[in-house]
């Protein structure tokens, strides 16, 4: 094949070498194509020939047509070219680049085509680390949304558009194509590593924050390793690090030298593996989440401390990198742990009997960090797909149960079904936050985007034999049907009104849908009439978490939390068988003052301490005069921050003067419950709301109660909200009705509102007081003040200068969320208790207490972003 291969190099090369226009160019790409240790694309060439004379004042497409139609024309039977700029170039056979790297193998005649690998890794070297030093900043993508990850669709086509794929290469390669080409005694070599160092001390969160991006956080660490090893050796490194183990190096040089270098690139490693959780979701935590708790005496913080975007102001920030490597959080005691021989995983045994896998270089688990839902096989047996509690989807390998890459990312909520398609080449994902997701199983790509038609969590999916159809079940009580080739919406097969719908599947024919509803029936619903076929089946004792149709469609499985299966009779609905800190208590709320410039915090301490939010330092003695946990403090917004009232267990309320910080006057008395909620109209009326589901008005001059309480919810009130215009009251209970309270007649206005079906988080007013909103946890409602009646339309001015809500926080990992939307990431040592912990976000600051600490973050650049 040599002969071969030879006469067809040797009739291009000559082409080439009688045109200047394609000479360089030919050797360049033949180079390439040997050298690169990651795919490459006409694109990615091209890119690299930019600053080419022979390509001067052309752009990118203009030299991908040059390169197929006068480079490449000749190679067809050695180069595999495909149609588009963007997909795979590549040497047809591994015996052309055997011939095209050894000399002697080539022959005379070979030596003019011949790749010197080490020259093409150094200029690869050289204009990568130039490409990189030029291109890269910080949020190259300009993201705007910290709660997208790197997964999201939007966020995937953002990518392509703002990093060319020549710059995609870059961040991925330099590394191999700089430690190929030095310490050879090249020419160039003092050009590559000034290029090093200036990428090094100007572009190194540029460079990790592309290869999050790119889903290659693994991969940076191990390039971040790389560069330790490599440096250690270095001519002026070896000889002070030669005996060091980079795993444990600390120690940090002054000098403008190599060993800066050295210690530059050590930080950014166990950077990488401190941080690895929030910069492997999303590129933007590098600088929210990560690099504000850098620690202070490091080379990185020292140089790259102006890119955060968040800044702590009260909280853990060490000096120096702590001893441990990592730390992970588990959900139970530990009793055994031990390394697998080959030193990758750290593999423990748990008090309830669980074991875990851990990464031994990140700490990231190998598998779920949560409650696993569901689980299934690929219709091929080859694969695994599972859905977790951590909103992640994850591949296995079904023989050897390793994990296949990264999880697959993009939910907000819990996975709680997984199906393949018949075909393995799609899979689909229910979860609990409304949405349905496609994946493309060979890519782990999302197939399109998410399927939101559902109003409540969606718990089931099912594809059709034929793959035509897709049926979804939800806590909204519906049952959907779609179409997975596009992701339309084909109808709705059933609506109920008072238990959601659990599992549901489709029969082998597709002429069958058998859904399981939480009031402990199956029904049979027929595809083509969409109509119900015979009665519900009866018999289990809780709800039906799963129904499956037998291969041949004529029995129907059914699974419940009664600890029961019971097959039943598909055909004829019969059952064949039987069953088968400063505080000194926790932190219960927090308040920010109108101007921003203070917060104040209950404590199950009986005190509130007030907090000075640019310096993170509490300001005097705690308030003291309850005589049980606060509950609930609120400024006063038209005071000038110099009124606080507070609500405690004792059942009492509090004034404060905030800059003498004592009492006004007595306590307000009259509640007979838990004060939990309340709100300030101007600086003269006070409402507040109990345990006892009374709402009560206070004269703040007089101290006195204003009229009777306002009685009618039947449940508690967590909710209060004055209109801009002072003469309404709008009141949220538990009891899921909103009413909405004349201020000067004290009674209530027509009739309560319904219809919500989530927990409510806020209630506003628009500014002219004419429309109310309600938010909740999954949903916003609007309705006209005056008709009480619901507007489709969203309300553009909505009164939110007093939005001051607190949050408690969901159980997910270390990651702060908001409406199950992940915001900020928190080291381990923040997590140090289970219960207690709040959060507040107003004014572009973040409170986070819990236990006896508080946290003040400044999250202005973090949402300006």
């Amino acid at each position: 094949m040599d002969e071969l291969y030879s006469e067809i190099l040797q009739r291009a090369f000559n082409k080439a070498k009688k045109n200047p226009r394609i000479g360089a160019p030919f050797l360049r790409v033949i180079g390439m194509l040997v050298v690169a240790p990651y795919p490459t694309s006409l694109e990615t060439i091209a890119f690299f020939c930019v600053e080419q004379d022979v390509f001067k004042d052309q752009t990118l497409d203009g030299i991908v047509q040059r390169l197929r139609l006068e480079v490449l024309v000749d190679l067809g039977s050695l180069i595999h070219i495909p149609p588009t700029s963007t997909d795979r170039l590549h040497l047809m056979h591994s015996s052309i680049r055997d011939l095209l790297v050894d000399k002697e193998r080539a022959g005379p005649t070979g030596e003019a085509y011949w790749v010197n690998v080490i020259s093409h890794h150094g200029r690869l070297a050289t204009d990568s680390l130039r490409f990189m030093i030029r291109d890269l900043r910080a949020n190259i993508c300009n993201l705007s949304d910290l709660s997208k990850g790197n997964s999201e669709t939007e966020v995937r086509k953002l990518v392509q558009q703002h990093v060319p794929q020549g710059l995609q290469y870059c961040c991925r390669a330099w590394s191999v194509h700089l430690t190929e080409s030095i310490a050879t005694g090249e020419p160039g070599e003092e050009v590559i590593r000034n290029e090093f160092g200036v990428l090094s001390k100007t572009k190194l969160l540029g460079w990790l924050e592309v290869m999050s991006l790119l889903g290659e956080a693994r991969g940076a660490l191990e390039m971040a390793k790389t560069m330790c090893a490599w440096l250690q050796v270095s001519p002026t490194c070896k000889s002070k690090y030669s005996s060091i183990d980079i795993d444990v190096y600390s120690d940090k040089s002054n000098s403008m030298s190599e060993p800066l270098l050295f210690s530059l690139w050590d930080d950014m490693r166990r950077f990488i593996k401190a941080y690895y959780e929030p910069l492997a979701f999303g590129a933007l935590h590098i600088y929210a989440s990560a690099l504000p708790f850098c620690p202070t005496e490091t080379e990185l913080w020292t140089r790259y401390r102006n890119l955060a975007t968040a800044h702590v102001l009260n909280g853990f920030q060490s000096r120096t990198w702590p001893p441990n490597v990592w730390r992970t959080q588990v959900d139970t005691e530990i009793v055994a742990i031990s390394f697998s021989p080959d030193g990758a995983l750290v593999v423990y045994g748990a008090r309830n009997g669980s074991i875990g896998l851990l990464d031994a270089e990140t700490g990231a688990p190998i598998g779920h960090n949560s409650l696993v839902l569901c689980i299934t096989y690929s219709p091929n047996g080859t694969h695994l797909a599972s859905g977790s509690e951590d909103h992640t989807i994850r591949l296995w390998d079904a023989e050897t149960g390793a994990l296949v890459q990264e999880p697959l990312q993009g939910h907000e909520g819990a996975v709680w079904k997984v199906a393949f398609a018949p075909s393995g080449n799609l899979l689909a994902s229910a979860s609990g936050d409304s949405t349905i997701r496609l994946w493309d199983v060979q890519t782990r790509a999302p197939f399109g985007e998410p399927l939101r038609d559902h109003e409540g969590a969606v718990w089931s999916v099912s594809f059709s034999q034929n793959g035509k159809l897709l049926a979804s079940s939800s806590a909204d009580c519906s049952v959907r049907l779609w179409d997975p080739a596009t992701g339309a919406a084909i109808g709705v097969l059933y609506r109920g009104r008072d238990y959601g719908i659990w599992s549901v599947s489709i029969s082998p024919d597709s002429k069958l849908i058998a859904y399981g509803s939480g009031d402990s029936t199956v029904q049979m619903w027929s595809a083509e009439s969409n109509v119900p076929i015979g009665e519900r089946f009866a018999g289990h004792d809780g709800v039906i978490w799963g129904v499956a149709f037998s291969p041949k469609g004529r029995l129907l499985a059914s699974g419940s939390v009664d600890r029961t299966v019971r097959l039943w009779n598909a055909e004829s609905a019969a059952p064949p068988g039987e069953p088968l800190m400063p505080h000194e208590g926790v932190v219960e709320s927090v308040s920010f003052s109108p101007d921003k410039r203070l917060v104040a915090s209950g404590s199950r301490d009986c005190a509130i301490q007030l907090w000075n939010t640019e310096t993170g330092k509490p300001i005097g003695e705690p308030l003291r005069g309850h005589k049980d946990a606060v509950r609930t403090v609120l400024f006063c917004p038209d005071a000038g921050g110099k009124l606080l009232a507070s609500g405690s267990v004792d059942r009492t309320i509090r004034v404060w003067d905030v800059e003498t910080g004592t009492l006004i006057r007595e306590p307000l008395v009259g509640h007979d419950g838990v004060i939990c909620s309340l709100r300030f109209s101007g600086s003269k009326l006070l409402a507040s709301a109990s345990y006892d589901r009374t709402i009560r008005l206070w004269n703040i001059e007089t101290m006195a109660p204003i009229e009777e309480p306002l009685v009618g919810h039947d449940g508690i009130v967590w909710r209060l909200r004055f209109s801009p215009d002072g003469k309404l009251l709008a009141s949220g209970s538990s009891d899921r009705t909103i009413r909405v309270w004349d201020v000067e007649t004290w009674t209530l206005i027509g009739n309560p509102i319904k219809g919500y079906r989530y927990e409510l988080t806020t209630l506003l007013f628009s500014k002219d007081s004419r429309h109310l909103v309600a938010k909740s946890t999954h949903e916003t409602l609007r309705w006209d003040v005056q008709t009480l009646m619901p507007i489709s339309e969203p309300v553009d001015s909505i009164d939110d200068s007093t939005i001051n809500e607190t949050f408690v926080l969901s159980n997910e990992g270390q990651w702060v969320t908001c409406n199950s939307k992940r915001l900020l990431w928190l080291p381990a040592q923040y997590w140090a208790h289970a219960s207690g912990r709040k959060i507040m976000i107003s004014h572009r600051k973040l409170v986070f207490s819990f236990r006896k600490l508080v946290l003040i973050s400044n999250l202005s650049a973090s949402l300006k972003v």
